[in-house]
């Protein structure tokens, strides 16, 4: 059976860290859109501290919506926002430049579907730094048949600090979050992130 992972919007460091262990997995598609989780929602370091970044989405039957039905909400004009938090936090950083353009056409796609655009992010994310897994959708429910995948579903994913591998924007002091988007390592560390994600 391939792992089966939650879609995650800008997924975290510590969502990017696990998926990369396989070559071959699923996303879970059939589940029940659950509220605040990293399926529309990421976190960032900005110079106040961790922002939270949030996808409105809408739900055609309510909390019992399945993920491949949720769509985004861009009544909210929340792209703007999210790119303004982005530039506002990372402008600065070593490799914003090189990877500005490329990120900025990610958010502001025109992809409806949530768990379609997550996967366009995640594996535009995953080229840009050299890595290959191969990612697919779930055709039924499975979360619940495999257990052992049951720690990937929690809602923070890495939420533990622990001493920064890379030299961050902000840092403020010796600890971080894996839980920050993978967009950090992304623009601090560019290409060289790549071999941190492969470190065990």
């Amino acid at each position: 059976m391939k792992p089966v992972f939650p879609t995650a919007y800008l997924g975290s460091l510590a969502y990017f860290k696990a998926l990369i262990q396989f070559d071959d997995i699923l996303i879970e598609s059939k589940e029940h859109f659950p509220k605040q989780s990293l399926r529309n929602r990421c976190r960032i370091n900005a110079a106040n501290g961790i922002i939270d970044l949030s996808i409105p989405v809408t739900k055609s039957n309510g909390s019992k919506t399945p993920i491949d039905k949720i769509l985004v909400d861009d009544s909210k004009d929340w792209r703007s926002i999210h790119w303004k938090s982005i530039e506002s936090a990372y402008h600065s950083s070593p490799y914003f430049e090189h990877y500005e353009r490329e990120i900025k056409a990610l958010l502001f796609n025109d992809i409806q579907n949530l768990l379609e655009l997550n996967q366009t992010i995640t594996s535009t994310l995953l080229e840009l730094l050299d890595l290959s897994v191969d990612i697919s959708q779930s055709d039924r429910f499975l979360m619940a048949d495999y257990p052992e995948f049951g720690h990937l579903v929690d809602k923070h994913f890495g939420n533990e600090s622990q001493a920064a591998p890379y030299i961050q924007v902000f840092p403020g002091s010796d600890r971080y979050f894996e839980s920050i988007s993978i967009l950090d390592g992304l623009f601090c560390e560019g290409p060289m992130l790549r071999k941190l994600l492969q470190r065990s």
